[in-house]
């Protein structure tokens, strides 16, 4: 375990996108391959009105993750190996929790409206089956980067970065469900999934100063 960790910390590009192509052929044999045994409903859900407005925050989830973890990766190594090592332990949980118990959602509404919100999520609905939701993985990474964030010493007492961080990932997580991407159920396990993984984030699993050095090296070679 001791030479991949050390492997992950001399290559960090080389390792976060090995970690993706194996993500995305496991979560695609499952699309392709596994139909939801369990679909997820709570009364909950019928109380939260649709707000196609919301697809704004939904979407920008992928420059909060992928901009902050560029950001880490040439600013901050040791904030880089916690929030990759957060994130990706949790999808990896997630992916196995998908192909044990597949999960699926029956809370899209039609959509009637020819506005260019509607016609987003339209195209968000045709793109992205509503199946492998539980836990929500929009919910924890948020969440995680979060927690990063507002650990992290590349940001210090830089208030406003991490108040940005976390009034983002509240409307993110918010979205989930005035979009219908998600039930009240996928997102209460990503957060139980995002507060048992914490440890992942905090400073005691931070490279040392010298495999900073090592990292930033590693990161020239590549």
């Amino acid at each position: 375990m001791k030479k991949i960790a050390r492997w992950t910390v001399k290559y960090p590009l080389a390792y976060a996108i090995k970690f993706v192509l194996i993500y995305f052929t496991w979560f695609h044999l499952l699309e392709v391959n596994v139909s939801p045994r369990i679909i997820l409903h709570s009364r909950i859900d019928d109380m939260i009105p649709f707000c196609k407005y919301f697809v704004i925050p939904y979407y920008m989830w992928f420059a909060f993750i992928a901009g902050f973890t560029a950001y880490f990766l040439f600013k901050s190594p040791k904030d880089y190996q916690n929030v990759t090592r957060y994130m990706f332990t949790g999808m990896i949980l997630a992916l196995t929790i998908y192909t044990i118990l597949p999960n699926g959602l029956d809370l899209r509404p039609q959509l009637t409206d020819t506005d260019l919100f509607t016609h987003i999520i339209t195209m968000l609905y045709r793109s992205d089956t509503p199946t492998n939701v539980c836990p929500s993985l929009h919910v924890y990474n948020s969440l995680a980067m979060t927690a990063v964030i507002c650990r992290s010493e590349a940001f210090g007492r830089n208030r406003k970065v991490k108040i940005f961080a976390i009034i983002l990932c509240i409307f993110i997580i918010l979205s989930t469900l005035f979009i219908k991407q998600h039930s009240i159920i996928d997102v209460f396990f990503g957060a139980v999934m995002a507060l048992v993984l914490y440890p992942l984030a905090k400073r005691s699993y931070i490279i040392s100063d010298d495999e900073e050095d090592i990292a930033r090296e590693g990161l020239k070679e590549q």
